[in-house]
């Protein structure tokens, strides 16, 4: 995590975040990969719920995340 991001504080609180809000997308993401996640100055005062989308939002333009259609 870049020291762009803000103090030591701000950078564990952005990484605790990030870890919490992809938790959930982790069954729905396609096996095979490995993903890292840059995060912007931004994120550090982004709604949860927002960094959660941002997530699913990349991993779905990346093709890296599955529909219920691909499920069955």
């Amino acid at each position: 995590m870049s020291k762009k991001i803000g103090n030591a504080v701000a950078r564990n609180r952005v990484k605790r975040r990030m870890r919490e809000a992809v938790t959930p997308l982790i069954p729905m993401i396609k096996d095979g990969f490995n993903l890292i996640f840059i995060a912007r100055d931004v994120i550090v005062d982004a709604p949860f719920l927002t960094i959660r989308e941002g997530m699913r939002a990349q991993l779905q333009r990346a093709g890296l995340y599955r529909t219920e259609k691909e499920d069955a």
